[in-house]
């Protein structure tokens, strides 16, 4: 694999098959804007999924903090944009095929992406506020960096106490938020947490509106089987919920078939 490399300031090269791991492993202390949920996720992967993920709360997509792409159309590779300066703030039109997902039929897709040139952030101090609850309509404070819900079964695999909400605040937050527990920001270490998921275990993520949440679970807690091995997540974004459910093959299947409807609701994978 070809190797991370340092542009200028915080602006990198990456090859497109480097996973999250990979690229963690080489910059130290910097960070997407937007992470994937799983540190095994390359990514090219993750940026043709639609680039949606950590931190879309505040930043929305991958997409726009990209400066440079080489990427195929129909196996011949160009090359598009400025090393120093992104997509968004050049104007270039291709950002709208950066950050389309594919619940987009109308852009078309790269095949492959060679590398990309993106700036990082420095790695920032957070805490973390649970609360214990079903999931239910929420509004997050304006300083939340990530704002999600777990099932038991997600809490358990991030290091919660028990299902319920989880607001991810800069370290100097000090406001009062009545119900709300302070829990050890070092549980952010474990937000990868899809990647101990069994493997015999099929994931899917859907993009939705929070109205339609309630619907999801409902459907989901019927349909799945194994509820208690099963993983229900539910993680706020600046357009959206992003929603990533566990669980077999045939019943995510079937769960699809009855939520597939739903107003503004779409399969990524």
């Amino acid at each position: 694999m070809n190797k991370i490399k340092k542009i200028i300031d915080n602006i990198y090269k990456i090859p497109g098959v480097s996973t999250l791991k990979d690229i963690y492993q080489e910059v130290g202390d910097k960070r997407l804007y937007v992470e994937p949920l799983s540190m095994n996720q390359s990514i090219e992967d993750f940026i043709l999924e639609g680039g949606t993920g950590y931190n879309s709360l505040l930043s929305g997509h991958l997409g726009k903090t990209i400066c440079e792409i080489k990427a195929s159309y129909d196996g011949r590779f160009f090359t598009y944009g400025l090393p120093f300066s992104t997509l968004y703030a050049t104007g270039y039109p291709l950002h709208r095929i950066v950050e389309g997902s594919r619940r987009n039929t109308l852009i078309k897709k790269f095949d492959k992406i060679d590398y990309v040139t993106i700036s990082l952030r420095d790695k920032e101090e957070i805490k973390l506020l649970w609360k214990k609850s079903e999931y239910k309509t929420v509004t997050l404070p304006p300083s939340a960096l990530n704002g999600f819900y777990l099932n038991s079964f997600g809490a358990k695999l991030l290091g919660l106490k028990d299902k319920g909400f989880c607001i991810v605040v800069p370290k100097g937050y000090e406001e009062t938020t009545e119900g709300w527990e302070l829990l050890d920001g070092t549980i952010w270490d474990n937000r990868f947490f899809i990647d101990k998921i069994d493997s015999d275990k099929k994931i899917i993520k859907i993009f939705t509106q929070q109205s339609n949440v309630n619907e999801i679970l409902e459907k989901f807690s019927k349909i799945i089987k194994d509820i208690k091995n099963s993983l229900f997540f539910s993680l706020f974004t600046d357009k959206g919920l992003l929603v990533l459910l566990s669980g077999n093959v045939n019943d995510l299947d079937a769960l699809w078939e009855e939520i597939k409807d739903l107003k503004l609701t779409y399969r990524l994978i």
